[in-house]
């Protein structure tokens, strides 16, 4: 892959610093946004002139989904998230955001299921799907054919 084009950027975000990642395309003007805690993360995309094209979670806990919400309202943008882990999408007790948030978290939109070997594609970028069990149980690693990956990995 010819990564002349790429964004490639980390935050730590929110009040736990959850890695938030930006793997952008700038021919194409469009990003993958990964592991959002806050919307924050939305002026990284201004800088480098990006629009989102999907919200892509490894897996369901408050500290990553926190700045969903406003980013699909914001923008109507797809949410990839691994099969399983759906269900802590509108389950703050599942997704823990009703002990370490002030506001428990729910997330609503067009939620994309994704399983292991499934590809997600933004402009030049393909990300492949592979199930990493261990954080928590169902949780999802991104890799790009350049070594570069998201996601808890042990």
């Amino acid at each position: 892959m010819d990564t002349s084009n790429l964004v490639l950027m980390r935050m730590p975000l929110g009040p736990l610093g959850t890695n938030c990642y930006v793997i952008g395309d700038k021919e194409q003007e469009e990003a993958f946004i990964i592991d959002p805690a806050t919307t924050e993360v939305l002026e990284a995309l201004k800088k480098h002139n990006l629009k989102p094209k999907a919200v892509l979670l490894t897996h369901g806990h408050g500290d990553h989904i926190g700045g969903v919400q406003g980013i699909v309202d914001a923008y109507d943008v797809p949410i990839y998230i691994h099969h399983n882990d759906v269900k802590y999408l509108s389950d703050p007790e599942l997704n823990l955001s009703n002990y370490s948030n002030p506001t428990p978290i729910t997330v609503k939109g067009r939620i994309i299921e994704v399983h292991e070997g499934d590809y997600i594609t933004c402009g030049a970028i393909d990300l492949t799907v592979y199930e990493t069990p261990g954080h928590a149980w169902r949780r999802m690693l991104l890799y790009a054919g350049f070594s570069i990956c998201w996601g808890y990995f042990i």
